[in-house]
């Protein structure tokens, strides 16, 4: 047994549900907690769960680096004698917990286990078992090829829960200086960065 290899070896059952839910990127952290609001309650109905706890975004100890639009929630389980159906297995509460909250509009899931996601983020800086990463300069042309290698991947027996990163689609704001109107004020554009009151001037 030493010698087998880690596929031989089934994941261990910590008991709880480490569960990902990622929004669309640019959420606000006010959206993120009014989308969480709802998502715990609808969590809190399965007779299975003791309790729901989420971290929206990056935590004091900035060691996982995610934006107010992804949430950690761990789902704590009551004890099995305590569950209407004790013989239950721990996929069936995974897929009827699924099926309850992905009708909820905004979001995203991803379920792992809290133990086992630390790890996996410790040991290849990503929460999934498998991650194909793309390296390039185009940001457009990476998009492209992650959209196509994920349609492929997703073809592959046995695939589940495969998804492509969002590198596109945070909104973003681009100012143009008018340098003429600027001079006519005698503002510099070190001025405008750092003063509300020289933006309104030349706006």
């Amino acid at each position: 047994a030493t010698r087998l290899g880690s596929e031989f070896a089934p994941n261990l059952d910590e008991g709880d549900i480490a569960m990902h839910a990622l929004r669309i990127p640019g959420t606000s952290l006010s959206q993120a907690i009014e989308l969480q609001k709802v998502l715990e309650e609808k969590i809190t109905q399965m007779p299975e769960v003791e309790r729901v706890f989420a971290k929206i975004g990056t935590a004091d100890v900035a060691t996982d680096a995610v934006p107010p639009s992804v949430a950690d929630n761990f789902i704590i389980l009551k004890p099995r004698d305590q569950w209407p159906n004790p013989n239950k297995s721990k996929a069936q509460i995974v897929e009827e917990l699924a099926a309850l909250v992905e009708p909820i509009p905004g979001n995203r899931y991803e379920f792992l286990q809290p133990i086992q996601m630390r790890f996996n983020e410790l040991l290849t800086g990503i929460r999934e078992d498998i991650a194909v990463k793309l390296y390039g300069e185009d940001l457009d042309v990476l998009a492209a090829k992650a959209q196509e290698m994920g349609g492929i991947i997703a073809g592959i027996d046995g695939v589940a829960d495969m998804k492509v990163e969002a590198t596109a689609g945070l909104p973003q704001i681009n100012i143009d200086y008018d340098r003429a109107r600027m001079a006519r004020y005698g503002i510099n554009i070190e001025k405008v960065n750092k003063d509300k009151y020289a933006i309104n001037l030349v706006l």
